[in-house]
């Protein structure tokens, strides 16, 4: 007979074989749009460089009125990149008579980093304060002869826009009450992602009445860690996941309408991939997982 740990030994076997036939994918690049007027500055990890792009306000300095626009910064959700779904609000803000500026964070679109594509709750955070120094210390040191300022923005008034990932990420930056901008005036946080995630998996297969797509998707998950510590450990070098697909799958999100709602956002015809462990040990199993990532 068997003992149990033969058996463990060989469940182990087998979850590590299966873990390495999964082959790792470079994600792709969302192609370049025009935009008003580009930034380069560094990020969070005071190294990087990050893009960003203006949008000006329909009364800022374009016009004949003399009074500075206020500004709002948006942060894009999980594994988008500024080019990617935030057009018709960019519109709204403009018309509204408020400047939107948009960026990358680290290994994400435009900007520079690597590996590519790793999703870090406390990184963006760090990439989103770097983001709001930049323009409040260009408002501070600004003249009307700075033509690389723009002196009608007005960098005293900045609002803080995050969809879904990105909505977490605005909500953790303005409870640290200790490093706050006093720029920082409001702060709009969309559907904001505040859990651990899990339940991306998990609760969709339990309420549509199928069960084994949740162990399907746990099974995956565990698959997924694994995977990434033998990349890690032994190879130096990431393991990239779906960061979208169908319950039961090896994607990071599975809820119904996630996988066609991404690819109207991506405008892409597969979707792109995350560095899956980055993503699962940075959240953590609660909202403290922001503070903690």
């Amino acid at each position: 007979m068997i003992g149990k740990s033969a058996i463990y030994a060989i469940a182990l076997a087998v979850m590590v074989a299966v873990s390495l036939t999964i082959s790792p994918e470079e994600p792709f690049q969302s192609p370049l749009v025009a935009k008003t007027k580009a930034v380069e500055y560094i990020g969070g990890d005071g190294k990087t460089t990050l893009r960003g792009h203006w949008y000006y306000s329909n009364k800022s300095s374009k016009s004949s009125q003399s009074s500075s626009s206020p500004i709002i910064i948006m942060a894009h959700g999980f594994g988008l990149t500024q080019d990617q779904g935030l057009q018709s609000y960019v519109q709204a803000f403009q018309q509204a008579g408020m400047n939107a500026f948009t960026f990358d964070y680290a290994t994400f679109g435009q900007s520079d980093g690597l590996p590519r594509h790793q999703i870090s709750p406390f990184d963006h955070v760090a990439d989103l304060r770097a983001t709001i120094d930049m323009i409040t210390t260009k408002n501070e040191n600004k003249s009307s002869t700075d033509v690389d300022v723009d002196v009608d923005v007005d960098a005293t008034r900045i609002g803080l826009w995050g969809t879904s990932l990105a909505g977490g990420h605005v909500l953790q930056y303005s409870s640290d009450q200790t490093h706050i901008n006093s720029a920082v005036r409001a702060v709009v946080s969309q559907v904001p992602h505040l859990a651990s995630g899990m339940e991306s998996v998990v609760i969709p297969s339990l309420t549509s009445g199928n069960p084994l797509d949740a162990i399907k998707g746990l099974g995956y998950f565990a698959l997924g860690l694994i995977k990434w510590s033998l990349y890690t450990l032994f190879l130096n070098k990431p393991a990239y996941y779906p960061m979208v697909g169908l319950p039961g799958s090896a994607a990071m999100m599975q809820n119904p309408g996630d996988y066609s709602g991404y690819l109207k956002l991506a405008q892409q015809t597969e979707m792109p991939k995350s560095t899956a462990a980055s993503t699962a040990a940075s959240t953590g199993t609660n909202a403290d997982g922001w503070v903690n990532a």
